[in-house]
């Protein structure tokens, strides 16, 4: 399984730059962490969501290999893969999989997931965030950092 292991880069939604920073700079949350959340939010309750422009460049290589097993698995239970692990070293399959990691994290940085059906405005920074977002992700990205303490 070769997929995540080069250079491979991923994108954000350019709308949510401002939700990415503020997490950044306020609990020092890395921007491949969030999209990793996001995806696993995305692929939990079904979103994908395509969209187009160019945000935060996210570079395979950051993730670990336990993120990256957690991304692989996401694949793995989408239609584009089917559970065909061989799919991962086909270079024809690299666009379709990366775009649709792309897409489960869209769906899951998406604030109607989170209750609110407002999209927030690319200026308001941590005032776009919903109060209960911002308390989800605060508790499972402090969970994995105290996982990774042990």
């Amino acid at each position: 399984m070769n997929f995540l292991q080069g250079q491979l880069v991923f994108q954000t939604n350019p709308k949510y730059d401002s939700i990415h920073e503020h997490f950044r700079n306020a609990y020092d949350i890395k921007y491949q962490h969030l999209f990793l959340l996001n995806a696993v939010l995305g692929h939990k309750y079904n979103r994908k969501v395509p969209f187009s422009g160019k945000g935060r460049e996210i570079r395979s290589n950051f993730f670990k290999p336990d993120e990256q097993n957690v991304l692989y698995t996401i694949l793995l239970a989408d239609e584009t893969i089917n559970k065909d692990i061989e799919k991962f070293d086909e270079q024809d399959m690299q666009l379709p999989m990366r775009k649709t990691l792309e897409e489960y994290a869209e769906g899951g940085s998406r604030p109607r997931l989170y209750g609110s059906g407002e999209v927030p405005r690319r200026d308001v920074g941590a005032a776009a965030v919903p109060e209960g977002l911002e308390r989800i992700i605060t508790y499972k990205m402090n969970t994995i950092m105290d996982f990774e303490k042990l």
